[in-house]
């Protein structure tokens, strides 16, 4: 079966679940959380994808884990793919989740990769942009990654800006390479 088809699948069942009960945005929040824990916790990482680990200890340490975190509504999802053996699909679950409830509350993801916390004014700015450009409600996230020089970057639904020093050095060398106009 199609790894994208189950996690669409799963997620559009919680999503309506978690609507009807008037708890998408709690849970959606939770999401998040989820998502990180997961990404952080190697331990938790090869818990899950261990086949020898019993589904019945997995739900235990997920819900050991997980409670009085997120939304238990949440905590039965993961439990139920658990459950159905389905825990590698889980973070993806989780990512297609965030995206339905964002299209069907009109909003986008904004991400700003820059070297230093940018200022309210240049946030106001990027999201204004964004607001007319895609014509829906930004949710901004910054990521600082030291490793630019200076600028930004900004990402819009798979639209990439790159307005940092080191995008545009790149830039110059690439042109350089090729004999190509540099101004």
């Amino acid at each position: 079966m199609n790894t994208g088809r189950i996690s669409v699948r799963y997620a559009k069942a919680l999503y309506d679940f978690s609507k009807s009960e008037k708890v998408d945005e709690e849970v959606y929040n939770h999401t998040g959380i989820v998502s990180d824990i997961l990404d952080s916790s190697s331990d938790l990482f090869l818990i899950l994808n261990n086949p020898v680990i019993l589904p019945s200890e997995k739900e235990r340490i997920i819900s050991k884990i997980f409670t009085g975190k997120v939304h238990p509504i949440l905590i039965k999802f993961i439990n139920l793919m658990v459950k159905k053996r389905r825990e590698s699909y889980i973070k993806n679950a989780l990512l297609v989740y965030r995206k339905i409830y964002r299209e069907n509350k009109g909003l986008v993801r904004v991400v700003v990769e820059t070297p230093v916390d940018l200022s309210e004014d240049t946030k106001n700015r990027i999201l204004s942009f964004v607001s007319k450009k895609f014509n829906k409600t930004p949710q901004i996230e910054i990521k600082l990654i030291p490793d630019l020089i200076g600028g930004f970057i900004v990402e819009v639904e798979g639209m990439l800006i790159d307005l940092s020093v080191s995008g545009q050095l790149a830039k110059v060398k690439k042109a350089l390479a090729q004999d190509q106009k540099v101004l």
